[in-house]
């Protein structure tokens, strides 16, 4: 595979085989955490098909040294996912997947902004309830469109295409996320999987009685600032006072409420 430059970043880098990031022009390297196929084993429709080796790269708290003070004051972190296509059996490869931790005083989750880089994914948005998932969301994601977790959700990522498929996120730098749940019912609350007419949704009993799943593409995060096409990286050091939404949701509660409204989704 040729190199391909990672334009819709706004940072010097490259995409090489095998998800190696080449950082340029004196942007600090970050070694990738790996996500080995055998820890998504417990999260597949089919644990036994899973191939062997690395499923995804986790590039964690990649920026500039110039901006890193900002960043660490407002306490957000940039990061870079890497996710070559492959298949375990009929399913794509997919995050493990999560939810994420309560903020402090509060009662909502930390939310996510995610910005599709290259390649194709659907995200996977699921609502908790007391016997499994109260809500079900696939989002479409192209690249240079941004996606929102709102607070609430647990969420997956699936690599739909036939290439690499690079994705960034934005988050709350200190919050742990929660890996168990989903790890318990054996992934979310529906398996993407290779069907006769493409790919499709098949439920996971684990959850019980399947709730419906609303689909959608991605959608422009006008409440939010976010225009479609708008580098990730600048996107937040510029002006790191517009991601607020990601530290202290419950200050943002409306606006956030209006940016899932906008996509039809409220």
């Amino acid at each position: 595979m040729a190199e391909v430059d990672l334009v819709n970043t706004g940072l010097p880098l490259r995409l090489g085989d095998g998800g190696q990031l080449y950082f340029r022009e004196g942007l600090p390297a970050v070694q990738p955490s790996l996500r080995p196929w055998e820890e998504l084993r417990p999260v597949l429709k089919d644990p036994g098909s899973r191939p062997e080796g690395t499923a995804y790269l986790m590039y964690r708290d990649v920026c500039w040294p110039q901006h890193r003070e900002s960043l660490e004051g407002h306490r957000l972190r940039y990061d870079l996912t890497v996710i070559p296509a492959a298949r375990a059996g009929k399913e794509p490869v997919r995050t493990h997947g999560h939810y994420h931790a309560t903020v402090p005083g509060s009662d909502l989750t930390y939310p996510e902004l995610y910005h599709v880089v290259c390649g194709e994914a659907w995200f996977l948005l699921q609502r908790p309830g007391p016997t499994g998932a109260t809500e079900v969301v696939v989002l479409r994601g192209r690249p240079g469109q941004y996606v929102l977790v709102p607070p609430g959700y647990g969420h997956v990522t699936v690599n739909v295409g036939k290439s690499t498929l690079v994705i960034a996120n934005w988050v709350e730098r200190h919050f742990a996320s929660s890996f168990s749940e989903m790890r318990a019912r054996g992934g979310a609350a529906y398996h993407v999987l290779d069907g006769p007419a493409g790919l499709e949704l098949v439920p996971n009993p684990a959850y019980g009685e399947p709730v419906p799943v609303r689909m959608r593409d991605a959608f422009p995060l006008r409440a939010l600032g976010l225009a479609e096409g708008e580098p990730s990286y600048p996107a937040g050091v510029r002006e790191p006072e517009r991601l607020g939404f990601l530290v202290d949701p419950g200050s943002w509660r409306d606006v956030l409420a209006r940016a899932w409204q906008e996509g039809g989704l409220a």
